[in-house]
């Protein structure tokens, strides 16, 4: 998979919109977004919708997702070796019980199909997504 082409449309919270011309323009621009904010929409130059995760002026995940993506639709699938968030079967992002989280940068693809052995797990979407965060900025999430 290519990475998403330039410039970006990207509609913010308020529903401003923005035309992200480069990476480092949507790492200048955007602060935070993830999918506990209020409702945005980035498109990239293709139309192709984008899901993603900043944090600090950081571009963490960025992921083309369906046009009728919804975070409400994210689930979380374990097996003993970790966590698999996916989205209609696709793994978005994995964290491994040992504290490790993928993917470890935002122009790395690791979708692939939830594994056969992987089984719904307890933890919920925004757990997920903390521990994830945690893990990525190298602390161990507590479990």
């Amino acid at each position: 998979m290519t990475a998403p082409a330039f410039p970006w449309h990207f509609v913010d919270e308020s529903g401003d919109e923005h035309c992200l011309q480069d990476l480092t323009d949507a790492q200048t621009f955007v602060e935070y977004v993830d999918d506990e904010d209020p409702p945005y929409r980035c498109l990239d130059a293709d139309g192709t919708r984008l899901r993603l995760i900043m944090w600090a002026l950081e571009l963490v995940l960025r992921k083309e997702v369906p046009a009728d993506f919804d975070p409400a639709g994210l689930r979380v699938a374990e097996t003993p070796a970790g966590w698999y968030e996916e989205y209609a079967g696709v793994v978005h992002r994995v964290l491994t019980r040992d504290g490790k989280a993928e993917p470890a940068a935002s122009d790395q693809d690791i979708s692939q199909p939830v594994p056969a052995a992987a089984v719904p797990s307890d933890l919920g979407a925004a757990e997920f997504h903390r521990r994830w965060m945690q893990a990525r900025l190298g602390k161990r999430f507590a479990q």
